[in-house]
């Protein structure tokens, strides 16, 4: 409280109050009890009065003020500063201190009041020569039915904005981020199609160099792309070729990762073939990427049977297993019944087969063993060589034949005869079947389907425990 004295022997007891602030003017509530020399209440009544701002206790520029009159009862008054004269926020915000001058019937008082820190909540206006602090709840930029909010940010080095968080033509906050310059160099923005955004970062040439448009053409689809030299594209709301757009050359067949490969081997040999087991002329080893068809081509470039007229067999087949004996499905025969003279008879002999194989690396053998002989038969491979060839993809029957306990892993299978008892099989009497491989392909296809659904639900399972589990925040617009 302070006591005034006025030329009209009259004395003020002012008590100030700061009200806040709304998007409207600034207004301060300034109350007080204007009373006698003796202490008592002024008569009831109309006073002039003029309220003004200065920067310091005494003298210096006047900041601002006002004209009026003001109504006792009891003394008491109310009067709300800047009613009549706005009060203009540079007041406060362009001075440390701010003194309240009040005059009543031609007194002014004395000495000055100054304002408290409360006043200066007119200062939130404008953010001008704030040099730091802590916001303890929210700031709102804008008002709805009043104006669109925005904040940008500058760099001491330049007048040109860098940055900032905008409303996008009423379509939503837009995130702009500049170069010293002003130049955009990335933005954020809502999809002009409907709900969704879009994010763009810009080359410095005045074009964008990527851009993600989370909901392309209103389709509810991302669309990606790149641009410069070549242009790169991700379109999904399309399917197969046309969702990915490449450069024609942009693919090499390293980067490829099931792109058909082969692996070769060769040997010199000379390998003289014994009746009791296979044995290796040439392995080859090849590793695939992914599950699909391997083809395997061998060749015998010479077999000679020689030291006998009478009979001479060899067998020469492809298998996975070293040693062992003939495969009655898949072997080539080589020889005769009788041969006209002791000498050389030369042969060859081709052979193919296929495997269906998950991904990971094999060793295939190409290997001979010999069959039925009378005394003194001899037999020599010479020149064997294998060829292993990759490929992801069957586009037709892929049919073999297949012995007993290989057609057992099929469910759809033929049985294409039986073999009987001779030296062209080597003694061994057997049931040959046909398959198709692609029933394995099919089996692939299926359980990489299911894992990959299980992989779904999984990862949903878990998105629904971190939502539930994620604690609800605070309202504070409350």
């Amino acid at each position: 409280m302070k006591k005034l004295t006025f030329l009209t022997s009259m004395i003020a007891v002012l008590v100030i109050a700061i009200s806040a602030f709304s998007a409207g003017p600034n207004l301060m509530s300034y109350q007080g009890q204007v009373l006698t020399s003796g202490g008592a209440p002024v008569a009831n009544g109309s006073y002039p009065a003029v309220f003004s701002f200065y920067p310091v206790p005494a003298g210096g520029i006047l900041l601002w003020s006002e004209s009026g009159s003001i109504t006792t009862s009891a003394g008491l008054f109310t009067h709300t500063l800047g009613s009549i004269t706005a009060i203009p926020t540079s007041a406060f915000t362009a001075n440390p201190d701010v003194w309240l001058d009040v005059t009543v019937n031609g007194q002014v008082q004395t000495p000055r009041t100054q304002l408290t820190s409360a006043s200066n909540a007119i200062s939130v206006g404008t953010v001008d020569g704030a040099t730091g602090g802590t916001i303890g709840s929210g700031i709102y930029l804008g008002k709805p039915l009043v104006s669109n909010g925005y904040v940008s940010l500058f760099s001491s080095s330049s007048a040109s904005s860098t940055g900032g968080l905008y409303d996008w033509s009423g379509q939503g906050a837009a995130l702009l981020l500049s170069e010293e310059t002003g130049i955009n160099h990335a933005i954020l923005i809502p999809d002009g199609n409907g709900t969704g955004g879009e994010f763009q970062v810009y080359n410095g040439l005045g074009g964008w160099a990527f851009n993600v448009d989370g909901n392309r053409f209103g389709s509810g689809q991302p669309y990606i792309s790149m641009d410069g030299l070549s242009d790169v594209g991700f379109d999904l709301t399309t399917i197969g070729n046309n969702s990915v757009l490449f450069p024609s050359d942009a693919i090499a067949a390293p980067e490829i990762l099931d792109e058909p490969g082969i692996a070769n081997n060769w040997a010199y040999g000379g390998n003289i073939l014994n009746t009791l087991a296979m044995q290796d002329l040439v392995t080859v080893t090849i590793s695939i990427p992914a599950p699909g068809y391997i083809v395997l081509s061998g060749d015998v470039g010479e077999i000679d049977h020689y030291g006998t007229t009478s009979l001479s067999w060899a067998f020469t087949q492809i298998d996975e297993t070293a040693g062992g004996s003939i495969d009655g499905a898949n072997p080539r025969v080589t020889g005769a019944y009788n041969f006209p003279s002791v000498d050389y008879f030369f042969y060859t002999a081709h052979c193919q087969r296929i495997y269906y194989k998950a991904a990971g690396t094999y060793t295939f053998r190409l290997e001979a063993q010999q069959g039925g002989a009378s005394a003194g038969a001899t037999v020599r491979a010479w020149y064997p060589s294998l060829q292993a060839v990759y490929y992801p993809t069957s586009y037709g029957t892929v049919a073999i034949s297949a012995m007993p306990a290989e057609a057992g892993a099929f469910e759809f299978k033929q049985m294409m005869g039986s073999t009987g008892a001779s030296p062209a099989t080597g003694a061994i009497a057997t049931e040959t079947y046909s398959i198709d491989l692609r029933e394995l392909e099919l089996k692939v296809a299926k359980s990489r389907a299911e894992t990959e659904r299980l992989g779904r639900e999984l990862a949903e399972a878990r998105l629904k425990e971190q939502l539930n589990s994620k604690p609800v925040p605070a309202d504070d617009n409350k």
